[in-house]
């Protein structure tokens, strides 16, 4: 006798994944040493030290506790919930304050423009390039050169490929890990479009 397991009972599941999985994130996150004392870089579960040493936009000291913004595939670390939802609506001024040279993804021989037009986004991840041709390329095939992404709704760094699920969800492209979170984004995409608030 096969035993159907409730739709509800799996979402909990998913929920109960996606929280201890945004938990043991942050837990792995730590500060490394800098220079100067007072502003320690914070160094990722992959193994990537941030781009700033202080929040890009209320320039207070970074928290270990929020997951970063991932901006042309390196980490930017922030105080605070607010100042990630404030960073999201403009990047590309925020980005400014950080100094970062950003290489294009299409064509890393020259930098990035930092302006609000020549960024896109893919899942939760930014990604800036230098002129509307590299953008073009981006644009027609995106896992070409984003490096990993971050699935929207499990919130797992994964390598998308060519096989891997994605649709596009109001003009944006979102790739998936797996079909299980493709299947719960598709059920509800508003829930899951914009990065949600780490408790």
């Amino acid at each position: 006798m096969i035993t159907r397991i409730p739709s509800w009972f799996l979402a909990m599941g998913l929920v109960s994944m996606v929280s201890f999985g945004a938990a043991r994130t942050a837990d792995a996150q730590r500060f490394v040493p800098s220079a100067d004392s007072t502003k320690p870089r914070i160094l990722f579960p992959d193994s990537l030290l941030s781009w700033n040493d202080r929040c890009p936009v209320t320039r207070e000291k970074l928290s270990t506790q929020i997951a970063p913004v991932f901006v042309n595939s390196r980490p930017v670390a922030f105080c605070c919930n607010g100042c990630v939802a404030e960073f999201t609506l403009n990047p590309a001024r925020y980005m400014r304050r950080t100094h970062a040279a950003l290489a294009d993804p299409v064509n890393p021989q020259v930098a990035a423009t930092l302006d609000s037009v020549s960024f896109v986004r893919v899942n939760h991840e930014i990604y800036f390039l230098h002129d509307a041709e590299s953008r073009a390329a981006f644009e027609v095939d995106p896992i070409q050169y984003t490096g990993p992404l971050t699935d929207p709704v499990s919130l797992v760094r994964f390598q998308p490929t060519p096989k891997s699920p994605h649709m596009v969800s109001h003009g944006k492209p979102f790739y998936f890990s797996g079909n299980a979170t493709f299947a719960t984004f598709q059920a509800a995409p508003d829930s899951f479009e914009v990065r949600k608030r780490e408790e």
